[in-house]
């Protein structure tokens, strides 16, 4: 089998294939004007959540595991009765988020824009602290 291999390259011009770099592929980013994207509720309720309330303490209230709530809060099967026994201190930014986004008034985009940053200063610091170790 070795001799039929050998005899089927005959030396003709190989194709050049581009070596694997060692880096993951990263995706690019598709910048878009403030206000043109309107956020689904389940990601503007997981906003609330992370910043209101400890995760653990919000996953006791619930009746949940912490890792539980994370996975609800990723995919966004978290239930309105469930959201609802986080309390006032979450229930009401929640719906007044969702107002907001769904208002689409000035403010509102202007404080999207606002946590879009943060966000994005969040990842960049995170990213900076890796490079530094």
């Amino acid at each position: 089998m070795t001799t039929n291999l050998a005899h089927a390259w005959d030396g003709s011009e190989r194709r050049s294939l581009p070596r694997p770099s060692g880096h993951a592929a990263k995706a690019t980013l598709k910048p878009e004007l403030p206000g043109t994207v309107v956020r689904s509720v389940p990601d503007i309720a997981k906003d609330v959540v992370q910043e209101r309330v400890k995760q653990e303490a919000a996953a006791e209230q619930i009746g949940i595991s912490a890792g539980r709530l994370s996975s609800k809060l990723s995919d966004g099967s978290l239930t309105l009765k469930q959201l609802d026994a986080l309390g006032d201190e979450v229930v009401v930014p929640l719906a007044e988020q969702i107002l907001e986004t769904r208002g689409r008034n000035p403010v509102a985009v202007i404080r999207q824009a606002i946590r879009d940053a943060r966000k994005a200063m969040e990842i960049i610091e995170q990213g900076v602290d890796f490079l530094a170790e």
